[in-house]
């Protein structure tokens, strides 16, 4: 498949305003947008290009794995895009956790050398909100899977449902490390006895 195909069909996704992928405010100061829902806020900026993710060239062989990614980033006031996480992935194909993460480390540096090129422009310049949303990329493997179906193991359908249980999870994680952090001070100042 090639890559212009590849960039006219995230560009399709990105310029939606569909209904079934609603703008979300889960708090006031920020606004999460599903992917395709961007088109309040956003356009792409003329000129720019939707740039395709290149398949990771130490993957990329015969047996090379059909992959996605679903990478959520923030368009800034000034249209660039930053502040890139990746929220889901697969893979077609076995793989052991321990070799796993340097397979997905290079997936997501190439959908971040992609969609770190992204320019977008407000649509009212009176008007420039930053907005949180999601892209879902497709690598294309040595089987070339159905466009749909590929994207469909990445595909977000409620992001901000999704970020706020990511930050939940993060919070409750920080909160377990420090009360554990804490008790262990504790305990070696019980153990250290008066000076």
């Amino acid at each position: 498949m090639s890559n212009v195909f590849r960039a006219v069909a995230v560009l399709a996704l990105l310029v939606t305003n569909s209904t079934a992928f609603a703008e979300v405010r889960p708090d006031p100061d920020r606004v999460i947008a599903n992917e395709g829902a961007i088109a309040t806020h956003w356009k792409l900026a003329d000129g720019a290009n939707i740039a395709a993710p290149a398949y990771p060239a130490e993957y990329d062989n015969d047996n090379r794995p059909d992959a996605c990614v679903a990478l959520q980033y923030t368009i800034f006031p000034d249209g660039t895009t930053g502040d890139f996480h990746v929220v889901r992935t697969w893979k077609s194909g076995p793989g052991s956790r321990t070799e796993m993460r340097p397979f997905w480390l290079k997936f997501a540096r190439a959908g971040v050398a992609a969609v770190g090129q992204w320019q977008f422009a407000p649509r009212d310049p009176a008007q420039v909100t930053p907005v949180t949303t999601v892209a879902t990329l497709s690598f294309y493997g040595a089987t070339v899977a159905d466009a749909a179906e590929l994207r469909a193991h990445c595909r977000i359908t409620d992001l901000a449902v999704l970020v706020r249980n990511i930050e939940r999870r993060d919070t409750l994680i920080s909160s377990d490390m420090e009360r554990k952090y804490n008790t262990m001070n504790r305990i070696r100042a019980a153990n250290a006895g008066p000076h």
